[in-house]
């Protein structure tokens, strides 16, 4: 009977166990809605998922959860109109819409988290230390990407006579790598500093986003950056207090910082980026169908159907 020799059987189980660990592994997609789905809330959907890059695909309605993942995954809604995250029912002192951190091992990935087409609102924050951190959303060491998200009506209030500050209406970035695309930032409000975003010692891409009405009662209404390399480009940034950014920033252009918002020239800009285009016709064929005080139901009957279609057919280009 022929042998095969110790060393060449554990080179061959190496190089097997190697080319395993080198395989990709394809990700999946997880859905959450009411009934039919594989989950029923976001949280499950999230503790589920076993792979980096899964995605989490999250139907219409309100889901009234506060949020937490250390793990790289997309969360995707049906539109920031009909997927909305509710943080307002959480715990005092622990109730962001979402928080995202490293796991004791790091974070084990190249790729951002992902969040895209929804709205988050409601939230308010999470305590630690004495410092209560992101109405909205709390980052910890980790790469985070908003994509056609709003975020909205946050605030972070002192808890008690131990609270020190509270930072980051809408986002805290701390550490980490954030960039928000497309986007909208409104209503949120913070007792210190960085009314919509607080970053620390971290990256923040502001591009094609609207931050507007937003409160930081000590510095930055808009944006408090500190030890941080801020981007801003094609955003409109206006009617924020305590002022509009604390903290350098580079200009890419295209952008409209100031004390008031003007208001909006044409109703079929949903982005607030000054055109009716590709982005507002995306967001618009998402609230299609029955959609009472919905942005994109221009006409105003409770539907956003084809007399709908025709107003931002009619407006399409620069708003006058």
């Amino acid at each position: 009977m022929k042998r095969t020799s110790p060393l060449l059987a554990m080179s061959l189980t190496a190089s097997l166990a190697a080319a395993l660990a080198a395989t990709p592994v394809s990700s999946e997609t997880i859905t959450v809605c009411t009934k039919g789905c594989d989950h029923t809330s976001i949280q499950a959907a999230i503790d589920a998922a076993a792979e980096a890059g899964d995605v989490i695909e999250i139907g219409s309605g309100v889901w009234r959860e506060n949020l937490y993942s250390n793990k790289q995954l997309i969360l995707r809604g049906a539109g920031p109109d009909l997927t909305i995250i509710d943080g307002s029912d959480g715990p005092i002192g622990w109730s962001p819409c979402l928080i995202v951190s490293e796991d004791f091992d790091g974070w084990e990935t190249p790729n951002r988290f992902r969040v895209e087409s929804l709205t988050l609102r409601g939230g308010s924050g999470a305590e630690i230390f004495g410092l209560v951190r992101g109405g909205g959303v709390y980052i910890e060491f980790v790469p985070v990407t908003f994509s056609n998200v709003v975020i909205e009506d946050c605030s972070i209030e002192s808890i008690d006579e131990f609270t020190i500050e509270g930072i980051g209406g809408a986002i805290c970035n701390y550490f980490g790598d954030l960039a928000v695309e497309s986007s909208v930032l409104r209503n949120n409000s913070c007792f210190t500093m960085g009314g919509a975003v607080f970053t620390t010692n971290g990256q923040l891409r502001i591009f094609d986003t609207l931050i507007e009405g937003n409160i930081g009662e000590v510095d930055g209404g808009a944006i408090f950056a500190s030890n941080s390399t801020v981007s801003i480009e094609q955003s409109t940034i206006c009617g924020n207090s305590s002022e509009q950014i604390f903290g350098d920033y580079i200009d890419l252009g295209g952008n409209t910082i100031s004390t008031g918002c003007d208001a909006p020239t044409c109703p079929t800009d949903l982005n607030r980026n000054g055109r009716t285009d590709g982005a507002d016709l995306g967001d618009f064929f998402t609230a299609w169908g029955d959609c009472v005080g919905c942005a994109a139901d221009f006409d105003g009957d409770g539907l956003v159907d084809a007399s709908d279609l025709g107003l931002v057919i009619a407006a399409w280009g620069v708003c006058p």
